[in-house]
């Protein structure tokens, strides 16, 4: 834009644009520019023009008013010629319209009160075209007996999304989020999982045969033998953080080596026949816990 105010230079540049017409070019400059330049709406086309013609000759009125049934479907062909006329009368009743009210009147605020005039008329019209229904169509539809209704379908509630779809979604600067037990996901490391998978290569190796190891020396230091489930080996984690005061993610293989260096030991058939309360509870701690800030458990 330059100095000039008139947009027809860069509204004419604009267009050259493939797919780009006049009323597209506004709408860009406009949101450049919303004080003095409007967009080309229907509405505001019909509304400042439903008295003359784009010409600006009186004779040719081709309606009485937007509510006008013949305005209302005035045909527009959208020409640099009809934005330049939307512009300049714009330009004019702002600078009325500001002087009245003693306060600037944007593009933008004339744009909003011909959008609300138009709508305002046509629920006018739509409710004096059923005040007006011929007493023989009413009696009609009263002899006519009325369809069943049919049952709404209920919408289903939309689903809360999961506490990782949710850290996604806030992004790298979003404030904490935070699982069901109330810890504080790793933002950084959710992206990394969430990327497209790799193909396991030697690093992955070597990280495999490294929790085989740590898995052995856990049952050594409990007292218990390596192949022992799944459940039972979070039953040590759990032990573990409670008696080293740490939560259940933050148990490692170091956390083991001090737990028993501090002489901490299992009871026998301490973690035989757990209860299903206690099941659970390992189990909400096992959900997600290498998604959490700190976690060992990766």
């Amino acid at each position: 834009m330059s100095e000039d105010p008139n947009p027809s230079k860069a509204i004419s540049t604009l267009s050259k644009l493939k797919g780009i017409g006049p009323a597209t070019a506004s709408l860009l400059l406009s949101c450049y520019d919303p004080v003095t330049i409007p967009f080309f709406s229907d509405e505001l086309f019909r509304w400042l023009h439903w008295q003359t013609d784009v010409d600006g000759d009186t004779k040719k009125r081709k309606s009485k008013g937007i509510e006008d049934n013949g305005n209302a479907n005035r045909k527009i062909n959208y020409t640099a010629k009809e934005y330049a006329s939307i512009f300049e009368k714009t330009t004019t009743l702002r600078a009325r319209l500001s002087k009245e009210a003693g306060e600037p009147i944007t593009a933008v605020d004339i744009e909003k009160a011909a959008y609300k005039i138009s709508k305002s008329a046509q629920e006018e019209k739509s409710t004096s075209a059923l005040d007006n229904e011929p007493d023989a169509a009413v009696e009609t539809k009263a002899l006519c007996p009325p369809s069943p209704k049919r049952r709404k379908k209920k919408t289903p509630e939309p689903k809360e999304p999961m506490p990782s779809t949710k850290c996604l979604q806030k992004g790298p600067r979003g404030s904490p989020t935070y699982d069901e037990l109330g810890y504080e996901l790793d933002y950084d490391y959710i992206v990394k999982c969430s990327g497209r998978p790799r193909r396991p290569g030697k690093r992955a190796e070597e990280k495999t045969d490294q929790k085989m190891k740590d898995g052995a020396r856990k049952a050594e230091i409990m007292g218990r033998p390596d192949d022992v489930r799944v459940q039972e080996g979070a039953a040590w984690d759990d032990r573990v953080a409670r008696d080293l005061g740490k939560a259940f993610h933050e148990v490692g293989m170091e956390e083991y080596e001090e737990w028993a260096k501090k002489g901490f030991k299992i009871k026998e058939g301490e973690f035989e026949d757990p209860s299903e309360e206690e099941k659970e509870r390992l189990t909400k701690l096992q959900s997600g816990c290498a998604l959490r800030k700190g976690s060992k458990h990766r």
